[in-house]
């Protein structure tokens, strides 16, 4: 009796093992999606109202043409690689699709979602792959995406979401690393085909190749020009720098699309232009797809049903990695955003889209690189401050609560002859000058408080309170991101342009956009986002003149050896990837992504801190991660009251703000003084 009774427990104890690590790991199934709707529910009113802004519009301009033109390129990549199964008009619909469903229903509209680059390269693999074997390739890709469909689906529901919070800086500076080489790659990779002279004499085609060329070095070097006038540089009135940043893309493309019909040679070179269709009707009447716009996805063999799944699991995992990344860095903690992510219920509506994807035979859209990002920079709004540098360096926010009110304090250790007038004695480890952050005049009061604990006195609570002038305020004027416009309308109505690009006369006009252009487009795209990317911006700073480095950046802290292996491998993560990409392996490319963010969970083991705190990091603020481990944190701990955001309530910004502050250099420089002995807490 006593054996049994012993067994019994120990199979009780047992299950419970078992349910405590099923939800430790699951949570409570759909909590994620459902906290994500009743987190955003408040703000659908808002969304809308809040487009009333001049923001949205040169938003609206600068989204329609880096969303459009690059799928564009996409699906002539994959027009020349699948006997001409996707065009143009599948990646219109697939990129309009995107933007309106993601605009109406999502609840971060400020992600982009379109065509990228490794979609395009997984479907023309999958075609070099499935063609040869005789299996029908859009009811293939039907099923691919189908099951895709309900994984996608079952991912978010078990909030199995929350792995993203493992995704550091690290792995995104890598993948878009790695997107922006493939964008110069791809522009290259255009050009080279205007070099074939299969269809035309050699003398013809080769003038035609290199005017491309110098196209595309004009729209490159003006579209770059925009660029650093408009976010980089000091000439000019800031309205005219913004007027360079908000449509100096457009109307480099525009223009340079006009160009080659310049009367004379330039006319009559006869540039290759981009291939199109009849509006609103599908490229290809081949390959499975004899009934229109809707896949038959029942004329496939049982075998080949379940062979789609393996590829849809692939698939399912590059969408996990590079649409929730995409929502990340469009969140990041350099944008003071009010509004409350949304990562599980975006991932299961990412999964409708991709459904429907392979239903009407088109590729599936999902989160743009860097066009999310540039998304939310676009609807910025920026203003000038007077920056103290001196406070940069020794002050951090911090919570701190009185009588249930949470205020924003700034502490620093106060050293002798210090800005707050006091001479205060360097024994005394405990002097903290505190200065209340006044957030609706953008600066710091005047006015501050002088805690002088009694550290002789032990046990003892008391202090001694005092007053002390401000610290000197630089005349140096910085612009900083005073509040980001998010909203709903700028990608609903991109989404509705791409859609009437489809229709007869626009369609007519983009057929005239010539390649060289698309591959200028792609250089300029490439070369931006390496320039503001974390690899590069370590490589520049390890090539550098040691006597031009800023004294003030926080890699001067980090031991070379540890720097030059962290970058090291970086590039060989970034170089692998872009390998694997022209491989018939390019299908398992999603599997290096998800190697890699194990890779970048294995580096602390090896870089030490606080030399790992300043090369990596999370890559959005603790307000947007919150979203990330509600679901788990209510399952496991059931005794906690779970505080959503409301319209009313700004209390997560104001947590935001001080946690993460507005930019990644101040994060880096607290955590920087957290290791170097100084008295610093971030709560």
């Amino acid at each position: 009796m006593m054996g049994s009774s012993g067994d019994e427990r120990s199979s009780q104890n047992r299950n419970v093992g078992l349910a405590r690590f099923i939800r430790g790991t699951i949570g409570s199934p759909f909590k994620g999606i459902i906290h994500d709707i009743k987190g955003r529910l408040p703000y659908y009113l808002s969304d809308w109202t809040d487009g009333w802004n001049y923001r949205v519009i040169p938003s609206i301009t600068y989204m329609y043409f880096t969303n459009i033109l690059p799928a564009i390129a996409f699906a002539q990549d994959m027009f020349d690689k699948t006997n001409n199964s996707y065009g143009v008009n599948e990646v219109l619909l697939a990129s309009a699709m995107g933007g309106i469903v993601f605009g109406l229903f999502a609840g971060q509209p400020l992600c982009i979602v379109g065509v990228t680059g490794p979609v395009a390269i997984f479907n023309y693999t999958v075609y070099e792959i499935v063609n040869p074997k005789g299996i029908p390739y859009f009811p293939f890709m039907a099923w691919v995406y189908l099951w895709s469909m309900v994984m996608h689906f079952i991912i978010a529901a078990l909030n199995w979401v929350n792995g993203l919070r493992y995704v550091t800086r690290f792995s995104c500076d890598m993948f878009g690393f790695f997107i922006s080489v493939v964008y110069i790659q791809k522009g290259v990779q255009m050009l080279m085909r205007e070099f074939d002279h299969s269809n035309g004499d050699v003398e013809t085609t080769a003038i035609k190749a290199y005017l491309a060329i110098v196209i595309a070095l004009l729209v490159m070097v003006f579209g770059m020009i925009s660029i650093i006038i408009g976010e980089y540089s000091k000439l000019f009135k800031h309205s005219l720098r913004k007027f360079f940043s908000d449509y100096g893309l457009p109307l480099t493309v525009v223009f340079f699309s006009g160009f080659a019909f310049f009367p004379g040679r330039l006319k009559d070179a006869h540039l290759n232009r981009l291939n199109i269709t009849e509006s609103f009707v599908p490229t290809a009447i081949s390959g499975g797809r004899t009934h229109g716009w809707f896949i038959h996805f029942w004329d496939i063999n049982v075998g080949d049903v379940f062979l789609a799944i393996p590829f849809a699991l692939l698939l399912t995992s590059l969408f996990y990695f590079d649409h929730n990344v995409s929502s990340l860095i469009c969140q990041g903690s350099e944008f003071p955003l009010k509004k409350p992510a949304s990562f599980h219920w975006d991932f299961f509506l990412l999964g409708i889209t991709t459904g429907l994807a392979g239903i009407l035979g088109i590729p599936a859209p999902n989160g743009l690189i860097p066009q999310a990002p540039l998304h939310t920079m676009s609807l910025c709004v920026w203003k000038y401050r007077r920056e103290n540098e001196n406070l940069e360096n020794a002050c951090v926010w911090k919570n701190q609560e009185e009588n249930g009110t949470t205020s924003s304090v700034c502490v620093w250790k106060c050293l002798p002859e210090d800005g707050c007038g006091h001479k205060s004695d360097e024994s005394n480890n405990n002097s903290l000058c505190e200065m209340r952050n006044d957030h609706a005049r953008n600066g710091i009061e005047t006015d501050c408080q002088m805690r002088l604990a009694d550290s002789d006195r032990s046990g003892s609570d008391e202090s001694k309170s005092g007053s002390c002038s401000p610290l000197p305020i630089s005349t140096k004027l910085q612009p900083y991101i005073a509040s980001v416009v998010e909203q709903r309308v700028s990608n609903l109505v991109q989404g509705l342009l791409i859609l009437g690009t489809m229709s007869g006369p626009l369609l007519v006009v983009l057929g005239l956009l010539p390649k060289g252009v698309l591959a200028g487009l792609f250089w300029m795209m490439g070369l931006s986002g390496l320039m503001g990317n974390g690899v590069t911006a370590k490589l520049k700073y390890i090539f550098s003149d040691e006597e031009h480095i800023d004294p003030k950046d926080p890699l001067n802290k980090v031991r070379k050896k540890y720097l030059y292996l962290f970058v090291i491998v970086a590039c060989l993560g970034a170089a692998g990837e872009v390998a694997i990409t022209d491989t018939i392996a390019a299908v398992g490319f999603p599997a290096i992504l998800i190697g890699l963010v194990g890779v970048g969970k294995l580096l602390p083991k090896i870089i030490p801190e606080p030399d790992m705190s300043i090369l990596d990091g999370p890559t959005g603020s603790e307000f947007i991660l919150r979203n990330l481990s509600s679901a788990s944190w209510s399952a496991n701990n059931e005794n906690h009251e779970e505080v959503l955001p409301t319209a009313n309530n700004d209390a997560g910004v104001e947590l935001q703000r001080l946690e993460e502050g507005q930019h990644q250099r101040q994060d880096m420089l607290r955590r920087r003084s957290s290791h170097s002995g100084r008295e610093v807490s971030i709560n």
